[in-house]
């Protein structure tokens, strides 16, 4: 309200109460094809007196009106914009409903040239095809072959389209990819291909009579399933299949679905279907008035097996009711059928109709969704090779036990079909109608040591294998058999009672176990024998399951409980035999069970000679006493396998004994090759331990260990010369028995991403400047004087671990760095750093008689920066000390050296630690060891780049869960297209990292996005691209291409310090995710929001993320990181251009980090009045955090739940190379 010390006079008012001028906006673009048509939209901005606009094009005629849709509010008009090209107004004035009339406004809309497009459709015949469907996406425009193939499309603006061709029907032949026409009388040919999935199934569409199934499944109600079987293998995506699982929901499955599932129209489905068919997969009811039924009709090549589900209803109606079925056929044809069709529902409106592959790695889909069906109206699938039979035959033989007596009634099983049988008369089995290929056929017999026989079988012809039983070794390679008791009492009474207690006994003779050969034990009260070292006495009362990798092990438990040895009890000890038949006895004698001794146990366990151990029992009778609280078996000495009779079960007899028998020795095998390419090495010396046998390599790389007992072995492959071998030259392994495969690869050309190592004697460089740092699980930071390479990167700063490793990423942000060291490469978890240099990552402590200490020599190029740990000791040993050091050579040449390292000291040695090199997200590294005490004073360790080689990126783009043919995908400027199954490759990626961008022109998921993918020599890297349906206003489309830098000289902010923001008002309205505004505040750390903040964000988050403490939305993310903008530096704006194409332009020069001042940038937002954003770079020198290493680089929406990420914290900007966001169009 406005008041005056005067009186108006009555001209003055109305002229007041004239209404403004309505905004002009264009919604689908301000761009428009010559002959085409403009959509306008007129906005009274709220003013209620509004009722409606006039409007003209070219003039201020204003010959046109339209009311507005409510009062104050706006209207949208369609206009023919007709042949005149270029700029051209839109007028328009706001009415009131008093007939006052406002001044008048103007929108500027262009108009282009219309694009053409035309060609000739070729059939999978290659000849003309007339009648095919052409159409460009978006806008729907479209044309008709004609009779010699040839189609136009016209009057469209240029652009990028998705391009398709149908013909035939939903099945018929298609093509479908992208498109950029730029003008007029441009032509594209047109190659069609059948519909079908990657395998080449395809579809077929007929007018069948609906067959009636005779025999009723009791399979009634919600959500059911039941399993039916086949009346012959149904050969169905390379499988082949004896039985079904039919489910009230329209579905047949191959395999287990493990329950039913109900199609509720969300794409992806909460649970998808794998090796099935859906005839009508969708939320169904089987009530009183439905059924489903199966029927077999015809013979031979004419057989045929029918499921109907008969007058089922779509849950929640009942007046939607159908019948519809699926037949199958012996070549694996599958036809689906319909009647009772009424309504779009009925007709699939909710519904999938298709195939599906096991695992859902390929599909067919007939329908998704959509109201196509009709009665009568059969769809047929066929496979790509159904034109014959499939090959079939017929498995035969007889089962025999160990001593060859027929064993009747034992399940044979068949894998991977599932299937089994029964062994009738004389042990005879019979498996018939079995499709051509491998097959592995197993008993396995009742009970704890149940015997086992286990074959793979090639059936290529009807084939009799005869069965026999053995022992079953298990993963651990023990075979254990149950008998009477055969208990011995021992004579010799230890020195050991109480509760918890152990004590350490010698063998009369060496005892083998698991690969290892025993002179002394460990035995518990608690019910076990313990063998190998221990650091301290590790806790046996909770006895744990096996096998867990907690101490104890190497475990012999014949009952490992709670137990306690008081004055009643005792435990004993006594040796029986001669040589070589010698046996040792260990007994439990009337041992109590704690805490109330209330019940007591007497057992033992005897050491056999010959490698066998048997555990006898006494009496017992109570549960607790047959084991419901104990752990029976057997554990290796690294705790990752054993033989386990029972855990908390009350299984064990009394007067009873099991005894484990070891299998045969058998033979480790396998093959050497060079890392990364692959080559066969020959000559070259393979070693097994423990048992210290060699053996060398073959001319094609192959090599063989014979007699090798059950146990854990180390294999290791040597260069035999000064070059490493690497992380992939060493397995442990299990071997069981039979025949063990290993196969190593020594990385003497170098790691995937060229690096190669070498060892030599090295004199220790100590550093000059001592740092005052002391600690224990403690980081410094402290900066390199040159930036430091390593894996494609050059690194500016650094971080320095007590625990004897330097990492070059930030652990506030990529997590602490532990001091438990670990194998590499690996990935990045809390513990485990990336972007590091392990010179002997342990837990060592920088105490009072330990420092950190640094030198820097030579002069550039040719500098050197020393890191050394002096004297440190490991956590909790202050005698155990080290002296290590890294240096760095401004080459890019890494060199580890050590001193004071006591040889008799396997931590110093680096016996627990890891050492080596490891690139920036844990996927390549060069492990020169990992707990090996191969490091000695004097010795050095280089690690010198070499160039790498190309690899690859592939993955897969899907939106909502569903494949997307003709997406692009685009990493190191190089462009590929995705296939229809959505999957795309590109090749001859140099190795580095890279941004993937992946751009789908059109539909649901419309729009780009980005992954980081880092890309090794002769690797493929996977990238798959998950995209959930556009976001409100969303759609922008990103691209990498030079964006020029000019310099912003228009207005100096206010912005000095370290983080700081300030608000500016928008020199014309900037629209981000369909929201428009008028102001943005513009922060020091090179981000601009158009949502106030309410504070400065120094710390770069990933985004889209909800807001939060320095976490803006509704934003620009050129380059967001800890910037300061001193006195060298500042942030400027400028306008450029007149409307509607001007630039607002947001630029911070030279601004510089604060993780590390020697790092200066200049960066700029630029924001187009027309729609979209750029990206310009200047300077880049390609150090890590110009590369964007510590940034956040992207757009984002206002409520932090979309966005377009192009990296977070991921060096991927290239020198030379911007980045462009194009906004949507609609």
């Amino acid at each position: 309200m406005r008041f005056y010390n005067f009186v108006e006079t009555p001209a003055n008012l109305a002229e007041l109460a004239v209404p403004l001028p309505p905004t002009v906006t264009f919604p689908n673009g301000s761009d428009v094809s010559a002959g085409g048509q403009l959509t306008v939209q007129l906005d009274a901005g709220g003013d209620t007196n509004v009722t409606s606009f006039q409007y003209s094009i070219d003039g201020t005629g204003l010959g046109s009106t339209v009311n507005a849709t409510v009062a104050g509010g706006s209207a949208t008009v369609t206009v023919n914009v007709g042949s005149v090209m270029g700029e051209r107004p839109v007028y328009a004035v706001a009415v009131d409903g008093g007939g006052r009339v406002s001044s008048v406004n103007e929108g500027i809309f262009t108009v282009t040239s219309a694009a053409s497009l035309s060609g000739t459709v070729w059939n999978a015949f290659f000849l003309p095809q007339a009648g095919v469907v052409v159409q460009l996406q978006p806008g729907g425009h479209q044309a008709t072959s004609g009779s010699d193939g040839s189609y136009a499309v016209t009057g469209f603006a240029p652009g990028s389209y998705t391009i398709t061709a149908t013909f035939g029907g939903r099945c018929g032949e298609v093509f479908s990819g992208p498109i950029t026409i730029s003008g007029q009388d441009e032509t594209f040919d047109i190659f069609l291909s059948a519909f079908s999935d990657d395998l080449g199934h395809t579809c077929a569409e007929q007018t069948t009579a609906f067959t009636a199934a005779s025999s009723a499944l009791t399979l009634t109600g919600d959500d059911a399933v039941a399993t039916v079987e086949l009346p012959f293998a149904f050969p169905f995506y390379g499988g082949a299949y004896l039985s079904a699982w039919v489910d009230t929901n329209g579905l047949l499955s191959f395999t287990d679905p493990g329950g039913s599932h109900p199609y509720s129209g969300q794409q992806p489905a909460p649970v998808a279907p794998a090796a099935a068919v859906a005839p009508f997969w969708d939320d169904l009811v089987v009530d009183a008035s439905a059924s489903v039924r199966t029927a077999t009709t015809g013979s031979g090549t004419g057989e045929r097996f029918v499921v109907e589900w008969r007058n089922v209803h779509r849950k929640g109606n009942t007046a939607q009711r159908l019948s519809f079925q699926a037949i199958l056929a012996p070549n694996g044809t599958v036809t689906t059928n319909y009647d009772q069709i009424d309504n779009a529902a009925e007709q699939g409106a909710h519904a999938v109709v298709g195939i599906e592959a096991p695992e859902g790695q390929d599909r067919l889909h007939y329908s998704v969704a959509e109201p196509v069906l009709a009665s009568a109206k059969a769809i047929t699938f066929t496979r790509p090779d159904a034109v014959g039979e499939l090959e079939l035959h017929s498995l035969s033989g007889t089962l025999t036990n160990a001593v060859g007596a027929a064993v009747v009634g034992a399940t044979v099983i068949l894998d991977p079909t599932g299937v089994s049988t029964t062994t009738g008369a004389g042990g005879a089995y019979n498996f018939t109608g079995l499709v051509a290929d491998s097959y592995t056929v197993e008993v396995r017999m009742a009970g704890r040591c149940g015997a086992v026989v286990r074959e793979q079988v090639e059936l290529f012809a009807d084939l009799v294998s005869d069965l026999q039983l053995g022992p079953d070794y298990g993963g651990l390679g023990y075979a254990c058999s149950t008998g009477s008791s055969g208990f011995v009492a021992a004579s010799t009474a230890l020195a050991l009672t109480g509760d918890d207690a152990a004590t350490m006994v010698t063998l009369p003779f060496p005892v083998r176990f698991h690969g290892e050969t025993y002179t002394s034990g460990r035995v518990h009260t608690n019910g076990l024998v313990s063998f190998g070292s221990v650091s301290g006495e590790p806790d046996t009362w909770a006895n744990p399951t096996m096998p867990t990798t907690a101490a104890p092990n190497a475990v012999v438990a014949p009952f490992w409980d709670d137990l306690e040895v008081d004055a009643s009890a005792s435990i004993r000890t006594q040796t029986l035999g001669s040589a070589p038949n010698r046996s040792y006895v260990v007994e439990w004698r009337n041992v109590g069970f704690r805490p109330t001794n209330a019940q007591r146990i007497t057992f033992e366990v005897i050491f056999h000679e010959d490698g066998r151990i048997a555990f006898h029992y006494g009496a017992m009778s109570t549960p607790i006493q047959q084991g419901s609280a104990a752990t029976v078996g057997l554990e290796n000495a690294s705790g990752t396998v054993a033989a386990l009779y029972s855990f908390h079960e009350a299984a064990l007899t009394a007067n009873s004994s099991i005894t484990y028998t070891p299998a045969p020795a058998g033979t480790v095998q396998g093959v050497l090759t060079t890392a990364v390419t692959g080559a066969p090495v020959a000559g070259a010396t393979v070693t097994l331990n423990p048992g210290n046998r060699s053996a060398t390599t073959a001319a094609d790389g192959s090599y063989q260990f014979a007699t090798v007992p059950v146990g854990e072995y180390k294999v290791v492959a040597s260069t035999g010369d000064n070059r490493c071998a690497g992380q992939y030259a060493r397995e442990t392994m299990n071997h069981p028995g039979g025949t063990s495969d290993v196969d190593l690869s020594v990385m003497v050309d170098g790691d995937e991403f060229g690096y190669k190592c070498t060892t030599a004697a090295q004199t220790f460089i100590p550093g000059d400047v001592v740092e005052a740092w002391q600690g224990d699980e403690t980081v410094w930071q402290k900066n390199p004087p040159f930036p430091v390479k390593l894996y494609g990167e050059s690194y500016t700063s650094a971080w320095i671990s007590a625990n004897g490793l330097i990492s070059f990423k930030d652990p506030a942000y990529f997590g602490w760095i532990g001091s438990w060291p670990g194998p590499i490469p690996s990935p990045a978890v809390d513990g485990s750093p990336n972007a590091a240099v392990y010179v002997l990552w342990d837990d060592w402590v920088v105490d009072a008689q330990a420092r950190i200490a640094t030198r820097i020599s030579g002069t550039a190029p040719n500098r050197q920066w020393v890191v050394e740990w002096r004297n440190v000791h490991i956590y909790g040993d202050t005698n155990t000390r080290a002296t290590f050091e890294v240096v760095f050579s401004e080459n890019g040449q890494i060199m580890l050296a050590y001193a004071d390292i006591d040889p008799a000291k396997s931590i110093e040695r680096g016996g627990e630690g890891t050492v080596g090199i490891e690139n920036g997200d844990g996927s390549i590294g060069f492990q020169y060891l990992f707990r090996e005490p191969w490091l000695a004073s004097g010795q050095g360790i280089t690690f010198t780049p070499n160039p790498p080689g190309l690899g690859s990126v592939a993955g897969t783009v899907t939106c909502a869960g569903t494949p997307v043919a003709g997406a692009t995908v685009a990493v190191a400027d190089k462009t590929t297209t995705t296939a229809p199954n959505g999957t795309y490759q590109v090749t001859a990626v140099p190795a580095g990292t890279w941004a993937a961008i992946a751009t789908v022109p059109s539909g649901a998921c419309r729009g780009s996005d980005a992954r980081q993918v880092v890309v090794g020599t002769n690797t493929q890297v996977t990238a798959d691209f998950g995209l959930a349906v556009t976001a409100t206003g969303g759609g922008y489309q990103l691209a990498e291409q030079p964006v020029a830098y000019t310099a912003a000289n228009g207005t100096l902010l206010s912005l000095t310090g370290d983080d700081a923001y300030t608000s500016v008002a928008l020199p014309f309205p900037v629209t981000l995710y369909g929201q428009t505004y008028s102001t943005g505040w513009v922060d020091s750390n090179g981000l601009v929001s158009f949502i106030n903040p309410g504070e400065p964000a120094p710390d770069a988050w990933p985004i889209p993320s909800p807001a939060g403490a320095e976490q803006p939305n509704a934003a620009l993310y050129p380059f967001w990181h800890d910037w300061v903008v001193d006195a060298n530096a500042s942030v400027r704006t400028a306008v450029r251009g007149t409307a509607p194409n001007r630039q607002f332009v947001i630029e911070w020069r030279n601004v510089h980090s604060y993780e590390d001042p020697r790092t200066r940038v200049t960066f700029q937002a630029i924001i187009d009045e027309a729609g979209g954003y750029s990206f310009a770079y200047t300077d880049n020198d390609g150090t890590f955090l110009e590369r964007g290493g510590g940034a956040t680089i992207g757009i984002e929406n206002a409520d932090g739940t979309a966005a377009i990420q192009y990296t977070y914290r991921q060096p991927v900007l290239r020198p030379g190379v911007g980045l462009r966001f194009t906004a949507p169009t609609s």
